[in-house]
């Protein structure tokens, strides 16, 4: 996972690269794109259900998870998960608290007392 800026994010998979939502200077956005560097070209795929910015992004088993983030006048609660399995994307509960600027680690550890 990088992070291009404050409001976008993309992932890595395949050699490719995926670009999810962020900000335009006028609205937040929905969109995902996905950059193919072998054929220098860039290709539209489904768009997030809900447009956000600040948000964070996990790719756990092949799925893409986009959480929390700011539609431009709201933090959000909201979270979704991309299959490309069927090329949907798919609300999951909210959370607790609305929140953007989050951080979601892809690898998780387990902590002990020695």
């Amino acid at each position: 996972m990088i992070r291009l800026d404050y409001t976008s994010k993309d992932v890595i998979k395949n050699e490719t690269k995926t670009l999810l939502g962020g900000y335009d200077r006028g609205e937040c956005l929905r969109t995902v794109e996905l950059y193919d560097p072998s054929l220098n070209r860039w290709s539209q795929l489904p768009s997030m259900r809900e447009a956000r910015g600040r948000f964070d992004i996990a790719v756990i088993e092949g799925k893409v998870y986009a959480v929390g983030g700011c539609n431009g006048t709201t933090e959000l609660a909201t979270a979704e998960v991309y299959s490309s399995d069927n090329s949907k994307w798919t609300a999951l509960p909210p959370l607790e608290l609305a929140r953007s600027n989050v951080g979601m680690p892809t690898t998780y550890f387990v902590l002990a007392e020695v």
